[in-house]
């Protein structure tokens, strides 16, 4: 029973910059002994970051399909790309657009260290031997400029999703699309990420994310023709802007909040908005190891390959040629694994292994890529 005073809190992050808005809330991610009983129902990551990143995918994917069901219809986010080229995506993001993303307090993870020296007891904001171990969460505080997991209690199970910071570095390379998304719509990069000026700890995110930091030596190493590192923004807010009420703070840290949710635009058709609170994982209502397939949140990985799948189908094209043929076969594969290892996106992954060679150690979070989508089973052979 919690008493009348007890607050928990969350970050907050929205991605902005048209009208297709959105905001997500969490704290939380799976344990490594979860991720092989998800099936691609569960979110492995529920940080307010990630979430929003997931919720953007989404809702471009959503666009495409409506512009797949109604060809006559244009959109105000995609374009039809020009691009002769055989390996050019269908899809282009409008030119005039840009993606900024607020976040109420430091992304976990290498940019938030010296936030987190700066709010510990001065007893305590001392540097700590040297960990036996990669991947630390907030520990270690003083060990920069390296990849991090999630936080978490010092007794909770560990986990191997990286942190905030570590994502939000790869995506300077990768940009912002998914697996799913990538293979219809060419990269697209963030323009800036934004903070309370109080918060925003430049030189913790100038470290983790710009070229003078941890990132210095990727102009050396060699990446795909259709991507580049493209360095986002810091921006500050003014002091006097309104703080985000369930913001972490001297006054009302208790413990961080289990509770994700998330809102965007225009998922369920334009105007139309769609929110969903997650729960371990799942939508709030649900088991986490139930077998009841509701339990996924359309921000899961199954929900994004039927999605993709349906719009491949409202294209219509018997038969298809050259990047769209790849496209097909890609959607049909028979696990997710080899939907994620398909050709049509070697180069995305060569742009990822090479920015993940200058970060540094990074232990895969794997386990969760062995199932298929029910239409598929028939197909699938399981070899012993």
């Amino acid at each position: 029973m919690q008493t009348s005073d007890f607050r928990e809190w969350v970050s907050r992050m929205d991605p902005s910059g048209w009208s297709g808005d959105g905001t997500s809330t969490g704290t939380k991610c799976l344990p490594t002994s979860v991720i092989p009983a998800a099936n691609g129902l569960m979110l492995h990551d529920s940080h307010a970051e990630i979430l929003a990143l997931r919720g953007l995918n989404a809702f471009i994917l959503a666009d495409l399909q409506n512009i797949l069901s109604l060809p006559s219809q244009s959109s105000a986010f995609l374009h039809s790309n020009p691009d002769p080229r055989s390996d050019a995506r269908p899809f282009v993001l409008n030119s005039s657009l840009s993606i900024h993303l607020f976040v109420t307090s430091p992304p976990c993870g290498d940019a938030s260290m010296e936030f987190l020296i700066s709010s510990r007891p001065s007893e305590d904001a001392q540097p700590w031997t040297n960990p036996t171990s990669n991947l630390q969460g907030r520990g270690y505080f003083s060990d920069l400029g390296v990849v991090r997991r999630k936080p978490a209690r010092g007794d909770a199970e560990q986990t191997l999703s990286k942190s905030c910071s570590d994502k939000l570095a790869v995506r300077q390379v990768t940009g912002l699309w998914n697996t799913i998304v990538s293979i219809f719509v060419e990269p697209a990069w963030l323009t800036s990420l934004v903070l309370p000026t109080e918060e925003g700890i430049v030189e913790g995110c100038r470290r983790a994310f710009g070229v003078t930091g941890r990132l210095k030596n990727l102009s050396m190493a060699p990446l795909p023709r259709r991507f580049t590192y493209q360095p986002f923004k810091i921006d500050l807010l003014p002091r006097e802007f309104k703080r985000f009420e369930f913001s972490r703070n001297e006054d009302n840290v208790r413990k961080a909040g289990n509770v994700s949710a998330v809102w965007f635009a225009g998922l369920n058709g334009y105007g139309i908005g769609m929110s969903e609170t997650i729960i371990n994982g799942v939508k709030e209502g649900h088991a986490q190891h139930s077998v009841d397939q509701r339990k996924g949140s359309v921000l899961c990985r199954k929900r994004f390959w039927e999605r993709a799948q349906k719009a491949t189908e409202l294209r219509g094209l018997s038969e298809p040629n050259g990047i769209e043929k790849e496209t097909f076969a890609m959607l049909k594969s028979c696990t997710y694994a080899s939907l994620k290892g398909h050709p049509i996106n070697a180069d995305r992954r060569e742009a990822k292994a090479s920015i993940v060679g200058v970060l540094g150690p990074w232990r895969k979070n794997s386990g969760d890529d062995g199932w298929c989508l029910s239409s598929h089973k028939k197909n699938h052979v399981t070899t012993p």
